[in-house]
Parts: structure tokens; C-alpha cells; sequence
């Protein structure tokens, strides 16, 4: 039987080493793997913890006219070992940061090949949130465990892309957001 936390916490234990080899030797994840799912997150870089970032949710949905997007929601940062408790609370959970979700179209224009790029600039985010420069690459890790992603984030400016950090995602469930933005 699979193990998924155990896949998660192995990739938060193991750091961007890990990361770095596990995202490279990685398969390509699907939209179905995310699509209507809701998934667990932790930013896997020291400086996260201290200004409050470590651990996230990020969600996933169809539009009506069909197109894949998706929203993070802050939680509260308790612990690795506590429950990810949505802010401000499980029945009014705050979406934002939100991005449109596709296979990378061509490996000439991104980083990283072989991903689902999450792209926060055709999010609609307003101007004056910092989200609108994301751009997240998701792959599988883990080839016998669908429900364990891992992302890698990249600031974009302009035609520039630099890496930021890595991040781990665990399914837990189906997505609290449906329809338009």
C-alpha cells in the first residue's frame, strides 16, 4: 500500500537536495491528478518558516467554459506535525494567489519540460499582489504515488525566469472552490 505522507514528509525532510534529484528523475503530472483536489503544501526553503510561509493550501477546479485553473489559501503555520487549518477558519477559507493551469506548451519558453505549469499571470490577480510573477511547475516524484506532487516556483520578470524554491504538495481531499473566479 502506498504511503503518501510518508512520501510528503520524505520530501520535506530531504530539502532542496532531494528536491532537485526526485523533480529531475520525476514524471510529468496530469491534470487529472489535480483537477477538483485540494492538496496540503510546504515550501521546502529555510527562510519559509520564518516569514511565515511554510506550510500553504493549494486547490484546483474547471471554469465553467472548461478551463483548468487554480487558488492557494493561507493556513496556519503550527508545526509540520499539526493539522493544515485554513485561514481564516475550515468554513470560510481565504482563496488567493490564483492561477491557470496547463501542460507547459513549449519547453523553449520554460524552464523546466515535462511539467503542469500553474501560471499566476493569467490568474487575473490584481497588479498589486506579488502573485501575477509565479510561475510553479508540478511533477510526480514518486512513480507509485500519484498523490504526492512536487513543484518547483520561478519569479518571472519580463522574458527572465529565476528559481526560487521547491515545494511539496499531498492530495487530502476535493477542491472547496467551484465555477468562476
Amino acid at each position: 500500500m502506498i504511503d503518501s505522507t510518508s512520501h510528503f514528509h520524505q520530501l520535506i525532510a530531504g530539502g532542496r537536495t532531494l528536491a532537485s534529484t526526485l523533480f529531475a528523475e520525476g514524471s510529468t503530472a496530469r491534470l487529472g491528478q489535480v483537477i477538483e483536489r485540494e492538496f496540503d503544501g510546504c515550501n521546502l526553503f529555510a527562510a519559509a518558516r520564518l516569514i511565515g510561509i511554510r506550510k500553504f493550501r493549494k486547490g484546483f477546479w474547471t471554469t465553467p467554459e472548461g478551463i483548468a485553473m487554480g487558488y492557494n489559501i493561507p493556513v496556519r503555520q503550527n508545526g509540520l506535525d499539526q493539522e493544515w487549518l485554513p485561514k481564516p477558519d475550515a468554513q470560510h477559507p481565504r482563496h488567493f494567489g490564483y492561477y491557470r493551469v496547463q501542460p507547459v506548451a513549449s519547453e523553449a519558453e520554460h524552464p523546466v519540460g515535462n511539467a503542469l505549469l500553474l501560471d499566476y499571470g493569467q490568474g487575473q490577480n490584481p497588479w498589486w499582489n506579488f502573485t501575477w510573477v509565479l510561475r510553479d511547475y508540478l511533477r510526480q516524484p514518486f512513480a507509485d504515488d500519484p498523490d504526492v506532487l512536487l513543484g518547483a516556483a520561478y519569479v518571472k520578470i519580463g522574458a527572465l525566469r529565476f528559481f526560487s524554491n521547491f515545494f511539496a504538495l499531498r492530495w487530502i481531499g476535493a477542491t472547496t472552490r467551484k465555477g468562476s473566479r
